[in-house]
C-alpha cells in the first residue's frame, strides 16, 4: 500500500535532492562567475579618474578632489560608454553623440575637477555661504576666488541652496534665526577657466570658514534633563517646553548638535566661534599622465568635429 505523500515527505525529498545536487556539482562550478573585462571606453574612464586623487581632513571636515585633464574628452566618454552596447557604428554613434558633443565641446581642453565634501563620523557640515565663497583655490601667489570668473560649476549635488536654521545658544529657550546650508555629503564637478592643464605649478584647494555638527541622540522622555532658565540658586527663569528638551538633547560647549528634520542647532559659543579653517589639497600638475583614448571613440569624435 502506498505512503501518503504529506507536506513533510515532500520537503525531506527536496531537501535529499538538493543535497544530493550540491554534494556532486563541483565547487567551482559553484562560485560566482566572474565578471566579464571591462571595454576599451571603461578602461579609459578608469584611467582618466586615477589621473591625481588627494584627500585631507581637517576639524571633522574631509576634502577630496581629483583632476582631468580634459572635461570634453570625460564627458564625451561617459555618453559613449552608454551607447557602446547598442553594437552601432561610427555613423550611427556620431549621430547619437551630437547633442552631447554640442553642450559639452566648450569644456574642450579645460581642466575638470571633481570635489568631494563630507563631515567625519557622519558628521553635517555648515556653510553660511555658497560653495564658491568657502572653496578657495590658490595657484603661485595669486589667489583666485572659486566663483563663475575662473570656474564653471558643472554639477553641484546636493543643490547649495540655502535654508531657514534655528541657533539656539546658552539659553535652549532663545535663539536667532540665519540662513545655512547644511549638508553630509557634497559633490560637484567643476571646469577651470583660468588653471591650464599644460601649467606646472600646485594647484591648492582650501575650505575656509565651516563648522560641524553632530545628529543629536533622542532624548525625549529623560527625567534628569533640566530647564537651562534656572540658575544654581534657585532662580526663576522662562526655561524651554519639554519639547524642545527632548527634541534638541543635552548640550556641551565644545560640541555642536544638529536636528536636521527641525532645522535646528544648538551649542554653547557664538556662531562665530564656531567657524574653523577647513582642509587643504594640492594637486601637483606634473605628475598627471592622461590615458590615450581609444581608437573607436576618437573616430566618432573626428566626425563630430568635422561637421
Amino acid at each position: 500500500m502506498p505512503l501518503t505523500k504529506t507536506p513533510v515527505t515532500y520537503a525531506a525529498a527536496v531537501s535529499l535532492l538538493l543535497s544530493s545536487f550540491l554534494l556532486a556539482t563541483p565547487i567551482g562550478e559553484l562560485r560566482a562567475a566572474p565578471k566579464p573585462p571591462k571595454s576599451p571606453i571603461g578602461k579609459y574612464l578608469d584611467g582618466l579618474l586615477k589621473m591625481q586623487a588627494k584627500s585631507a581632513t581637517k576639524n571633522d571636515v574631509s576634502l577630496r578632489v581629483s583632476v582631468i585633464h580634459d572635461a570634453y574628452l570625460y564627458f564625451m566618454a561617459k555618453t559613449y560608454q552608454e551607447y557602446e552596447d547598442l553594437g552601432l557604428d561610427e555613423n550611427l554613434l556620431a549621430k547619437k553623440l551630437g547633442s552631447a558633443h554640442t553642450k559639452y565641446k566648450r569644456f574642450q581642453k579645460r581642466l575638470l575637477f571633481r570635489i568631494n565634501i563630507s563631515g567625519a563620523g557622519g558628521k553635517h557640515v555648515i556653510f553660511d555661504k555658497s560653495l564658491a565663497s568657502h572653496l578657495e583655490v590658490n595657484q603661485k601667489s595669486e589667489k583666485n576666488a572659486f566663483s563663475k570668473r575662473t570656474f564653471h560649476e558643472v554639477d553641484v549635488s546636493p543643490k547649495v541652496k540655502a535654508e531657514q536654521w534655528k541657533l539656539f545658544g546658552k539659553r535652549i529657550s532663545d535663539y536667532t534665526r540665519k540662513s545655512l546650508f547644511v549638508f553630509k555629503n557634497l559633490r560637484a564637478e567643476v571646469t577651470s577657466f583660468s588653471v591650464k592643464s599644460n601649467t606646472t605649478e600646485p594647484v591648492y584647494f582650501k575650505l575656509n570658514e565651516i563648522w560641524t555638527a553632530k545628529s543629536i541622540q533622542k532624548s525625549a522622555g529623560k527625567k534628569n534633563l533640566r530647564s537651562p532658565g534656572k540658575g544654581k540658586k534657585g532662580r526663576k527663569g522662562k526655561g524651554a517646553s519639554r519639547k524642545q528638551l527632548g527634541s534638541l538633547g543635552n548640550v556641551t560647549p565644545h560640541e555642536p548638535v544638529i536636528n536636521p528634520g527641525e532645522n535646528q542647532i544648538s551649542a554653547k559659543m557664538s556662531f562665530t566661534e564656531l567657524k574653523k579653517s577647513g582642509p587643504s589639497v594640492i594637486l601637483t600638475p606634473g605628475h598627471w599622465d592622461a590615458p590615450l583614448p581609444p581608437r573607436h571613440f576618437l573616430g566618432v569624435l573626428k566626425k563630430l568635429a568635422d561637421r
